[in-house]
């Protein structure tokens, strides 16, 4: 907890004396992108606590991530919208996702369900 402690104040440390440069770039947004598993809400958490606004709803935390995964629901499932029309799961056929298949999907949606901000 203590290392944990440390390499946060360091974070914030790094994001003060960073902040007059990143404040004057015009910056509408961050994506954090990753498997499961791989880290990506113990970054998208260091990245809430150094300040940033990571938008929402959030899936709330659950066992097996008690801190919470900092992942919007509504961008998750988009995804899973996304795999479900091409028969896609994150566990099996992942091969078989089309991009631009899923892009024409987005584009083609009628009842204006995707892209909606929480």
């Amino acid at each position: 907890a203590k290392k944990n402690s440390d390499i946060i104040k360091k974070l914030k440390t790094d994001m003060e004396r960073i902040k007059p440069i990143a404040t004057s770039i015009n910056r509408p947004g961050l994506i954090i992108l990753g498997m499961h598993r791989s880290g990506t809400s113990v970054l998208g958490g260091l990245i809430n606590k150094m300040g940033l606004k990571t938008g929402g709803p959030l899936i709330a935390a659950a066992e097996d991530n008690e801190k919470g995964f900092f992942e919007r629901i509504d961008v998750v499932l988009q995804n899973d919208y996304l795999m479900q029309k091409q028969g896609v799961y994150y566990s099996f056929k992942t091969y078989k996702f089309d991009a631009l298949t899923g892009i024409k999907d987005i584009l083609m949606n009628k009842d204006g369900q995707l892209f909606n901000e929480g």
